[in-house]
């Protein structure tokens, strides 16, 4: 008996032991989110102001459309080669080096990452350069014939250096990240949007085509988004080494798992070349309204879902090498349950409120009231697929983190291949809402086709909790949605209509939670005073 009643207390003093780890864990987590959340507020506002500048200046109008369509190809590439499949596949790896390797030995393997991303990405730069007109030929054939196909060509040219600095600072950032250092890579995308918003006040007046001057602003904004992270990468002591070998069994992993990843960084990319291919044909200004919505939308995705998922990836590829699947689910559980708390009341609060904040922020200058119905309906449909473009953020890094990068993949074919054919049935009856609202029904298909996966490959996800709390989120939001309408509807000026929309939403919101009494609402607090 006094045997049996030591083993349940062993037992409950192990699992007493492992709920503290998964809150002391939960809290580093919240504490990392909180601090790249604060820095992608940062850089999210100044890119506001940075876009209400542009659209004051230009508006949503051929010229607009030629640097949105310039500006694409090399931030594409900036999510094939950087952040996007370099990253996926080089945090793993890079981690597992650290932990079962020498430090040397990882140090080595980032050299060798970074001196290949050099002279790849020159390579690309140089032939971008040369063969500009045909790609622009090819991703906006509604341009052919037009005055802006010439200005986009030559603007793209600019920009296209800009693929060289943006794709090493992603990369710097995926490094620092794996050392757990997030604030200042959280911070340096702020810098980007300083530089452009300096450019429209002082290099755009001297250019006779004001436009070639944010596109200057842009390269020079790239320059310095890399050079602020390099002193974060100096106190780590990085060995850096002047090196390249293609043939290092590091680098030919890295290549390996990030070649899936590239395609699925492709299929994405392809997704927002359909919707700008299929705007090009829609009335002028559609390609700049995909943009502003896009932006508007960005805002709490990249403030809570992205920087939810880049937190996630490392702790999750360090819960895999150690062989800890549990805590891998819990990490993903908890990342969902962020994801929903935070994104399920801002798509709410955008359709609602959309159109007041859109003429708020953007309708000045050449920015009209028929921008601004184009933007928000186009923003309608886009906020309505939110919470699955922020969930993938966090379920995708559960696959990579296990270095597997071909099943995204997959279901990104999948995903894109219903893309296609929703915008082609929708853009008609619903022009360019038609092509969002397809965007966003493809990827909650993607996000349902991961989590069928995964639950294949790691066992139960806990599902029907994280759904039973979906369900009250979603009344809360309601009611919060309900509160915001009414106020639309008392005639005090848009500006009231935004700010007691906002806050009074955000009241009812919390009120409502602390009635259906969900714990997880302390997780949000913590986030915010930390942050």
């Amino acid at each position: 008996m006094s045997g049996n009643l030591t083993a349940k207390i062993q037992r409950t003093q192990r699992k007493l032991k492992s709920k503290d780890m998964v809150k002391d864990s939960q809290k580093r987590i919240t504490k990392s989110i909180g601090i790249v959340s604060l820095g992608t507020f940062t850089s999210r506002i100044l890119g506001y102001v940075r876009d209400v500048l542009i659209a004051n200046r230009f508006g949503a109008s051929t010229i607009s459309d030629a640097f949105f369509i310039a500006w694409r190809i090399p931030n594409s590439l900036r999510e094939l080669l950087g952040e996007g499949a370099l990253s996926a596949a080089f945090i793993p790896v890079f981690t597992e080096y650290f932990k079962t390797k020498d430090k040397h030995e990882a140090w080595r393997l980032a050299s060798l990452i970074l001196n290949g991303l050099l002279l790849i990405s020159i390579l690309i730069t140089l032939l971008g350069i040369i063969f500009a007109p045909v790609v622009i030929t090819i991703i906006a054939p509604g341009f052919l014939g037009k005055d802006a196909f010439a200005l986009t060509v030559t603007l793209n040219r600019i920009m296209f250096p800009f693929t060289i600095f943006i794709c090493l600072a992603a990369l710097v950032m995926g490094i620092l990240n794996s050392c757990h250092r997030f604030s200042l890579p959280a911070f340096a995308p702020a810098v980007l949007n300083l530089c452009l918003i300096l450019a429209i006040f002082f290099l755009c007046p001297r250019f006779h085509q004001p436009i070639v001057g944010l596109s200057i602003g842009l390269l020079i904004g790239g320059l310095f988004q890399l050079l602020v992270q390099i002193p974060p990468l100096i106190k780590e002591k990085m060995d850096y080494r002047l090196i390249v070998d293609f043939f290092d069994p590091g680098v030919k992993r890295i290549i390996l798992l990030m070649i899936p990843r590239a395609i699925g960084a492709a299929i994405t990319q392809f997704n927002i070349f359909v919707s700008n291919l299929l705007a090009s044909f829609l009335a002028a200004g559609s390609i700049s309204a995909l943009f502003y919505s896009n932006r508007l939308v960005h805002f709490p995705l990249a403030l809570f879902g992205i920087a939810t998922g880049t937190v996630l990836f490392p702790t999750m590829s360090r819960q895999v090498v150690d062989g800890d699947l549990d805590g891998l689910k819990k990490s993903l559980a908890f990342g969902l349950k962020m994801v929903i708390l935070t994104c399920l009341p801002a798509t709410v609060g955008l359709m609602v409120l959309g159109k007041p904040i859109i003429r708020l922020l953007f309708e000045h200058g050449q920015f009209d009231i028929f921008a601004t119905n184009m933007t928000y309906l186009t923003l309608f449909f886009y906020a309505f697929g939110l919470v699955g473009f922020a969930s993938l953020y966090t379920i995708v890094p559960a696959f990579y983190s296990q270095q597997d990068t071909l099943t995204p993949v997959k279901t990104g074919m999948i995903s894109a291949t219903a893309n296609i054919i929703f915008s082609l049935l929708l853009m008609r009856p619903l022009e360019q809402g038609g092509l969002t609202l397809s965007l966003s029904l493809a990827g909650y298909l993607n996000v349902s086709l991961l989590l069928i996966k995964l639950r294949q490959k790691i066992g139960p996800l806990g599902l029907r909790q994280i759904l039973r709390f979906f369900l009250k989120v979603l009344f809360a939001s309601f009611m919060m949605g309900m509160f915001c309408r009414v106020i639309m509807l008392i005639k005090i000026g848009i500006f009231y209509q935004v700010i007691i929309g906002i806050i009074g939403g955000l009241a009812v919101l919390f009120l409502c939670c602390k009635w259906l009494r969900m714990e997880e609402l302390g997780s949000i607090s913590k986030l915010f005073k930390r942050g």
